[in-house]
């Protein structure tokens, strides 16, 4: 080899089919992955603007109770509380003489059956209220507690009243203790009343 004959040197490349195919190949991978993620992500995330039903329920329940169901179970409890004061009533006319025996039967029977009904019904409308939220919960456990102090305040009057019988109370603290217990069934009254009607409101109805 002389300066005027310098060496050349020739490469060639020979391109195999499966060198060719290889741009493809790699196109087509990153193509099925990203349809692969776009699947997933469809199913996994919601659709914007749509709620699942479980979603949709709590929302309702946050919402509150429906007016429906606020104005039923106020109605029943108010029912209750007046077939409550009928019996009562019944109770101190036949101890007067006012009513005859067999007419006190028959009316006790028919108010005692109406209550078992309303306890029956107020026990699953209290369920309801309760998975609307803890603050039907609280409600009804006031309404409870009412009702608690009202049924202790008449206990007391009636172990009041054989005292009084068995003359084993001054008419003095009989006169107070009495005045106490009714006080009691005033307040109680007026708390139960306050609440109900705070339903009727919450319900539309006042």
């Amino acid at each position: 080899t002389t300066q005027r004959n310098p060496i050349e040197i020739s490469l060639v490349y020979q391109m195999t089919p499966a060198i060719l195919a290889r741009p493809l190949l790699f196109a087509l991978i990153i193509g099925l992955v990203a349809a692969l993620y776009v699947s997933v992500r469809k199913v996994e995330l919601p659709v914007e603007g749509e709620m699942s039903p479980e979603e949709e329920a709590a929302v309702v329940r946050q919402a509150g109770a429906p007016p429906e169901l606020l104005s039923e179970f106020a109605k029943a409890y108010s029912k209750k509380t007046a077939l409550n004061l009928d019996l009562e009533k019944l109770e101190s006319a036949r101890k007067r003489g006012k009513v005859s025996k067999r007419e006190f039967m028959v009316r006790e029977r028919d108010i005692k059956a109406q209550l078992e009904k309303l306890d029956a019904q107020l026990a699953s409308l209290k369920e309801e209220l309760i998975s609307y939220g803890s603050r039907y919960r609280d409600v009804i456990g006031q309404l409870e507690l009412q009702e608690e102090r009202i049924e202790g305040a008449k206990a007391g009057l009636r172990q009041l009243l054989l005292r009084k019988k068995k003359q084993k109370i001054s008419r003095a603290a009989f006169e107070k203790t009495r005045q106490e217990y009714l006080k009691t069934i005033k307040q109680a009254v007026t708390a139960t009343d306050r609440i109900l009607l705070s339903l009727q409101e919450e319900a539309g109805e006042v």
